[in-house]
């Protein structure tokens, strides 16, 4: 798809004799062009010095600076009007490439120290060229607002071209380029366009108007300069080796705290250890303290029969003394005494269960006089 002139770059009505040139920018190859007109873009700032060209009928590509010579720069300078922010008397725009930088740096290229692509040194005079802006644009342009039109990025661009086809969606930035390029603006401020895919194909200018009543435009972003891209540069590599050595001190610092705590849980493993060694050891202390009360209690409970068996040893020693029975032949006197009872009541023979009863008097006697042994022991 070609550009706003309508299914590509028409040919300029010129002399047969004219060298016709092509270029290539962001955008593809264009053309073709003469190299007057290429000398005027490049005089307003709409070209660098290292813009791509090729003459017809060739195929190798060499740069603006290396194909104008110092004669046609000189020549066009006195065409050539100064560019609309220096013509109204304020600072010149950024963007804009002095024609004093190009003819110097034309020069320089006949003298063969130009920088080249290929990585030859450059010098200080082609140096001194501003870099085009980031942001596409021709000198004046802030003040545009047609150029308004175009700052805000995600919009998508329709227009019906000379043969009433529509052509599109094309970006803001496209179509921001084609405007503020000289070869182009003359034939675009003719076609009607849409902004988004829906509505009606208006003139540009139309439709800035309708844009600025209902309010300003979207501030643009800062243009840049070649020395604020370096100090940007410069700003941005300080500040990934900030958030590197940040993120090394960072990593640094959280080992350092996971070594803190594989040590403190350690710690508190052998103070576990310790614990659970000392309740083991509180545990079989009280085992063995229960084991000694128990055994205590049984003590005094052997203690305490011990009394009461004392005690009734001793009433019945009281008891014998008191029938005069201690001596060595008491158990024989009772039981000579019970059996003589018995045949007095006539119980005696040979009843079994009398002699029993008979028996478990003599083991009484016996133990009585056993009793009596230890009393008196």
């Amino acid at each position: 798809m070609g550009g706003p002139d309508g299914g590509g770059d028409q040919r300029p009505s010129t002399g047969q004799n004219v060298p016709q040139w092509f270029y290539q920018d962001w955008a593809g190859e264009h053309g073709p062009r003469t190299l007057l007109q290429l000398t005027q873009a490049l005089q307003k700032g709409y070209f660098t010095p290292d813009l791509l060209v090729r003459k017809e009928g060739t195929h190798r590509w060499h740069t603006l600076r290396d194909v104008l010579d110092l004669r046609q720069l000189l020549r066009a300078r006195k065409h050539v009007q100064p560019a609309p922010d220096a013509a109204a008397g304020g600072t010149p725009s950024r963007t804009a490439v002095s024609l004093e930088a190009a003819t110097a740096a034309s020069a320089a290229a006949l003298a063969g120290i130009s920088p080249r692509r290929d990585g030859s040194p450059a010098t200080a005079t082609s140096a001194a060229i501003p870099v085009v802006s980031l942001i596409s644009g021709s000198p004046g342009a802030q003040d545009d607002p047609i150029t308004n039109l175009f700052r805000t990025p995600g919009q998508e661009w329709f227009y019906v071209d000379m043969h009433g086809e529509v052509q599109g969606p094309f970006s803001s930035q496209k179509m921001q380029r084609w405007w503020t390029n000289p070869l182009y603006k003359d034939h675009f401020s003719s076609l009607k366009c849409r902004r988004g895919h829906h509505g009606e194909f208006r003139l540009l200018p139309e439709i800035a108007e309708e844009v600025a009543a209902k309010g300003p435009p979207p501030e643009s972003p800062k243009q840049l300069g070649y020395k604020e891209l370096i100090n940007l540069g410069k700003q941005n590599r300080e500040s990934e080796r900030y958030v590197r050595s940040g993120s090394r001190k960072e990593e640094s610092d959280l080992a350092k705290e996971v070594e803190d705590l594989k040590q403190q849980v350690e710690r508190l493993e052998v103070e576990n250890e310790g614990l659970r060694n000392s309740q083991e050891d509180t545990f079989i202390l009280r085992m063995q303290v229960e084991r000694l009360l128990r055994e205590k209690a049984e003590l005094a409970r052997e203690v305490t029969m011990l009394k009461r068996e004392k005690e009734s040893l001793q009433e019945l020693l009281q008891y014998a003394q008191q029938f005069d029975i201690a001596d060595e032949g008491v158990a024989d006197e009772l039981i000579a005494g019970e059996e003589e009872w018995v045949g007095e009541q006539g119980l005696g023979g040979s009843d079994r269960a009398t002699e029993e009863w008979f028996e478990e008097l003599r083991v009484a006697s016996q133990t009585v006089q056993s009793g009596l042994e230890d009393a008196q022991a």
